[in-house]
C-alpha cells in the first residue's frame, strides 16, 4: 500500500508537538515490544490443528496501515515450556520480564489475568501497533492529543467461551483515576474509561499519576477489542466493517503466511509493514527521505515471521516480499554452494552468499529498508577512497561476481596470546585477470599509503603475498585457493586452518548442520547466504572480539543460546525466505509464573577481619 505523505506544513509541527508531549514509548507499547525482543530466542511449538494460511485472530479488525502486528499463543503450557528454556539466570530474567509484563498491562488496569481473562480467552490474541500519525487528525484546527495519549495500540482477544466472558465484561471494574462511560460508533457499543482530570497545580499535596485511556468493545460476539485511544478503537471498527481497509487484505499477506506456516499453530506470528514503519519513523524525527528514496521504500510490502519451538531451540522461518506489480525485483539466483564447505569448523561466527557483485547493489539500494542498518555504503565506497586511492565500484566489484564468505577464527596456538581471532574472507571471481590486476595495486597501495611491509612468500608451498605493519604487528596474508577462490586472512596464522585444503569443514560442524543447512534440505533448495554464530564458543573468548562486543550487555541471556544459524533463499522475483534456528540450553523444569519479582537477596554485611596472635 502506497503511503499518503504528510501534506499541510502544519501536520509536521503537529507531530513534532505530539512526540513532545506523550513518550515515544508508552507502558503497553513498550512491554509488548520488550517481550517480543526478550523473547525471540525462547520460543516453543504448539501442538494444536492448525492449517498453514490461516490468518492471525482479528486480522479483519487491524487496520492495513498498522506499523506492527504481533500474534502470541495463550496456551499456559506452552509458556511454561518456554521458560524451561536457558540458564538459571536468563530464565528469572525472563521471568521478571513476564511479571513486569503482566504489572503493567493488566494489574495496573485493575485485571487479574488468570481470573478475568484466561478463563474465557481464544487460543491465541493479536497486539497491532499503529502510526502514531493517526492520532493526528488533518484538520488545522484539531486538538493534538493530550500529554496522557500512549502509543495507539489495537489488541483484539477472541472469546473462547462466550458465557465466561459475557459474566466478566457485563459489569467493568472500577479503575483508579478513570472513570467509564458508553458510546457508539457503527452500530457497535463501545466502553470507554477516560482519565480523570489532574488535580489544580495549587493542591500540591495531591498527586495523580498518569493512567491510559481504555476502550472495549466486543464486534460480532466473538472477540473483544481494547485499545487506548478512540480514534484507534474507530479505525479497528472501519476495518471491521470495510475489509478493504483490513490487514487481511494486505496484498500478498495470506499467500505469504501460508509458504511460512506449519500445520501447527505457532507460538508468535509477526508481521512488519515495511513501508509504513520506514516512513512513520522518519516523520517521528523529521528526517528527510527523499522522493527517490520513498519511491524506492513504497514498493516493498511486508515482512512477516512465524516462531515454533522444537525440542532444542526455536526454529523462525521468515518471508519478505514486495508489492504486485513493482518495478523493483529480486534477482532469482541461490549461489550459495561451496564456500561454507572452506571455512573451518572452529569458525565462532561467518557470513556468505552467492554472488557478492548482486549483494553489494542490493544492499546499496535497500539497506534504508533494513531494521538493522550496519554500514553506510557512501562511507565504505569513500573510505576506500581516501585510504587506498582504489576505486571500490572501478577496482574491486567488476570481478567479484561469485560466491563469498567472511569468518572469524579462534588463532591457533601461541598466536592467541596476542590476537585471540582473526578474519577471513573468500570471494570466488569471475575474472581472474582483472582480480590480480586489482591485488597488485592494492599491494602497492599498501606499501605507499599505509607504510606496510609487502613481501611475496609460500604458506605449505603454495605461492601467497604477506603484509606486516611494523608499528602494531599486524599481519595479513592473501592469496589464490582452487577453483580461482581468491583469499585475505587479518592474522595470517589463522592461514593454516584452511589453507590449502580445509581439515574439517564448518559444514559438517553439528551446530551449523542444524542451525543453518536443516531447513535447506527440507525444501531441497540451494541458498543464497548463510549466516552463523557459535554463541556458547565466541562466549569462551576472554575477550569478545570487536564485532560482536553488542553481546556484551546481554551476556546473561546470551548464555542461554549455543548458536544460531540462518539461510537466505530468493523464492522469486518478489519474494525473499529467511530460515533461522536458535538452538538454546535446556534449563530447569518451570513451574507456574510468581506472583511477584523475587527480592534481591540482602547484601551480606561487613564484619571485621579476626585479629592475628600478636595484633
Amino acid at each position: 500500500m502506497t503511503q499518503t505523505p504528510l501534506k499541510p506544513k502544519s501536520m509536521k509541527a503537529k507531530t513534532r508537538k505530539f512526540f513532545k508531549k506523550s513518550p515515544l514509548t508508552a507502558p503497553i507499547a513498550g512491554s509488548l515490544l520488550l517481550v517480543a525482543s526478550g523473547a525471540t530466542i525462547f520460543w516453543l511449538i504448539n501442538r494444536n490443528t492448525f492449517t498453514p494460511g490461516t490468518l492471525p485472530v482479528g486480522a479483519n479488525l487491524i487496520p492495513q496501515d498498522a506499523l506492527m502486528v504481533l500474534t502470541l499463543n495463550t496456551d499456559v503450557q506452552q509458556w511454561r515450556q518456554l521458560r524451561s528454556f536457558g540458564t538459571i539466570k536468563s530464565q528469572v530474567a525472563l521471568d521478571n520480564t513476564l511479571i513486569g509484563l503482566r504489572e503493567t498491562v493488566f494489574k495496573q488496569n485493575g485485571i487479574d489475568y488468570d481470573k478475568d481473562i484466561a478463563p474465557w480467552v481464544g487460543p491465541e490474541v493479536t497486539i497491532a501497533q499503529l502510526s502514531p500519525q493517526s492520532e493526528l487528525s488533518t484538520d488545522d484546527t484539531a486538538e493534538v492529543p493530550s500529554s496522557l495519549s500512549p502509543q495507539p495500540i489495537v489488541a483484539v482477544l477472541p472469546i473462547g467461551d462466550p458465557l465466561r466472558a459475557r459474566e466478566v465484561l457485563a459489569k467493568p471494574k472500577a479503575l483508579p483515576n478513570r472513570k467509564w462511560s458508553e458510546r457508539k460508533y457503527r452500530n457497535i457499543k463501545i466502553r470507554e474509561a477516560q482519565p480523570q482530570q489532574a488535580p489544580a497545580k495549587s493542591d500540591k499535596a495531591a498527586k495523580v499519576e498518569p493512567v491510559q485511556p481504555l476502550q472495549l468493545a466486543v464486534v460480532d460476539n466473538r472477540v473483544l477489542v481494547v485499545t487506548n485511544s478512540a480514534r484507534s478503537m474507530n479505525q479497528a471498527i472501519d476495518s471491521f466493517r470495510d475489509s478493504k481497509k483490513s490487514l487481511a487484505r494486505t496484498p500478498g499477506y495470506a499467500n505469504a503466511l501460508g509458504q511460512i506456516q506449519q500445520p501447527v499453530r505457532p507460538f508468535l506470528t509477526l508481521y512488519r509493514n515495511v513501508p509504513g514503519s520506514i516512513t512513520s519513523a522518519a516523520q517521528n524525527f523529521d528526517r528527510s527521505i527523499g522522493k527517490k528514496n520513498q519511491e524506492w521504500i513504497d514498493q516493498a510490502q511486508g515482512w512477516a515471521t512465524v516462531a515454533n519451538l522444537q525440542e532444542d531451540g526455536v526454529e523462525l522461518r521468515n518471508i519478505a516480499w514486495l508489492k504486485p506489480g513493482s518495478k523493483r525485483k529480486f534477482a532469482v539466483k541461490n549461489g550459495a554452494k561451496s564456500l561454507h564447505k572452506k571455512l573451518p569448523q572452529s569458525t565462532l561466527a561467518m557470513t556468505s552468499g552467492g554472488n557478492f557483485n548482486q549483494f553489494w547493489q542490493d544492499y546499496r539500494r535497500d539497506y534504508i529498508t533494513y531494521p538493522v542498518q550496519l554500514f553506510n555504503p557512501g562511507l565504505l565506497k569513500q573510505g576506500i577512497r581516501d585510504s587506498l586511492g582504489l576505486d571500490w565500484e572501478q577496482d574491486f566489484l567488476g570481478w567479484m561476481k561469485g560466491e563469498f564468505a567472511i569468518a572469524m577464527v579462534p588463532m591457533p596456538g601461541d598466536a592467541a596470546k596476542k590476537m585471540p581471532i582473526g578474519i577471513m574472507a573468500l570471494i570466488k571471481t569471475n575474472d581472474r585477470r582483472l582480480a590480480e590486476k586489482t591485488l597488485k595495486k592494492l599491494d602497492d597501495a599498501m606499501i605507499t599509503r599505509q607504510r606496510y611491509r609487502v613481501a611475496p612468500g609460500k604458506f605449505n608451498n603454495q605461492p601467497v603475498v604477506n603484509w606486516s605493519d611494523p608499528t602494531t604487528g599486524t599481519t595479513v596474508t592473501h592469496g589464490w585457493m582452487n577453483d580461482n577462490v581468491v583469499f585475505f586472512s587479518l592474522g595470517s596464522p589463522i592461514t593454516g586452518t584452511f589453507f590449502p585444503n580445509v581439515r574439517g569443514a564448518l559444514s559438517d560442524q553439528p551446530k551449523f548442520r542444524r542451525t543453518a543447512l536443516d531447513s535447506l534440505g527440507q525444501r531441497k533448495t540451494d541458498g543464497n547466504g548463510f549466516f552463523f554464530i557459535n554463541v556458547a564458543d565466541v562466549l569462551k573468548q576472554p575477550v569478545l572480539p570487536p564485532l560482536l562486543s553488542w553481546l556484551k550487555p546481554y551476556r546473561d541471556s546470551a548464555e542461554a543460546v549455543q548458536s544460531i544459524g540462518m539461510n537466505a533463499v530468493t523464492s522469486s522475483d518478489r519474494t525473499l525466505r529467511f530460515d533461522a534456528f536458535v538452538q538454546l540450553i535446556k534449563g530447569a523444569n518451570a513451574g507456574p509464573l510468581p506472583k511477584t519479582k523475587p527480592k534481591p537477596s540482602p547484601k551480606p554485611q561487613k564484619t571485621e577481619k579476626s585479629k592475628k596472635p600478636g595484633e
